[in-house]
């Protein structure tokens, strides 16, 4: 019985491992784009010019707003 799992899995093994990847990959993405804006918002939140500050200010409003969707 438990060879049969195991040959299973053994097939199924290279498919899990590309999956894996891209999930780490998609990952990398996701952090490297969210400091990447998280940078740029902060900084338009400290900025002292009014429209950036305001504009900032009402995106960390709306995404603070919005239920998380996991």
């Amino acid at each position: 019985m438990g060879d049969y799992y195991l040959k299973h899995l053994t097939n199924a093994f290279p498919g899990l491992l590309k999956g894996a990847v891209l999930t780490i990959e998609i990952t990398a993405l996701a952090v490297f784009f969210g400091t990447i804006i998280g940078l740029f918002v902060g900084l338009g939140r400290l900025s002292s010019r009014r429209p950036f500050s305001l504009l900032s200010g009402i995106y960390v409003d709306m995404i603070r707003g919005t239920p998380l969707l996991v």
